[in-house]
């Protein structure tokens, strides 16, 4: 299977909610069978006409959710996909003429942390993490899940979300460096319709 680049499956797609075989379904865009899994943060599937590394892919849960929850995915800031300064970066797809998002501070550090693992090499790439997260969608906005109301921002395959209680200790540029600051948002049980924390036989 397709290996992830940091942590473990657990802490990126968090426990499973569905058995593999049950989640065969009918995929809009391909109007093809398609089997996959549900997780408590995303739902894995298999492209059988894939090779390689992308034969199983993250489902676009994060872009399926924001506009669930009222947010313009297709709204973009008049930034320069690539250009970087003052701890902040522009993300988005490097076309001619298209614009993107600009990702900030601690959210930028863990876009650029987390990827899918193509290769043997530790680093993690552009391309691994936008395989795992996808590009933004939004800028950083109020939300409210289970935890209460949290600043989060939309991508492509995932919910960043600002977890102020656990900050920890501030770092350089006065950045929180605790571990669980930054989370991805249990966008599988959301989804799925699972309650938050679901998981298989608990």
């Amino acid at each position: 299977h397709t290996r992830l680049r940091t942590g473990t499956g657990v802490q990126t797609c968090a426990l499973p909610i569905s058995i593999d075989d049950a989640g065969c379904y009918l995929a809009p865009a391909t109007g093809r069978l398609m089997f996959s899994q549900w997780f408590q943060r995303q739902r894995l599937e298999w492209h059988a006409t894939n090779t390689g590394s992308y034969r199983v892919q993250l489902a676009h849960l994060g872009r399926t959710q924001a506009t669930a929850a009222g947010i313009d995915v297709e709204a973009r800031e008049t930034c320069t996909p690539g250009t970087r300064a003052n701890g902040r970066e522009c993300l988005g797809p490097s076309s001619p003429g298209t614009y993107g998002h600009l990702v900030c501070g601690e959210l930028l550090t863990y876009w650029h942390g987390h990827g899918m693992s193509f290769d043997a090499d530790p680093a993690v790439s552009s391309a691994e993490s936008l395989a795992l997260l996808g590009y933004p969608l939004s800028k950083e906005v109020p939300f409210s899940t289970p935890q209460g109301t949290l600043v989060v921002q939309w991508f492509e395959r995932a919910r960043l979300e600002r977890h102020t209680d656990q900050c920890g200790a501030l770092g350089a540029g006065g950045l929180c460096t605790g571990a669980s600051y930054v989370q991805s948002g249990l966008l599988g049980c959301a989804a799925a319709g699972f309650a938050p924390g679901s998981r298989l036989g608990g």
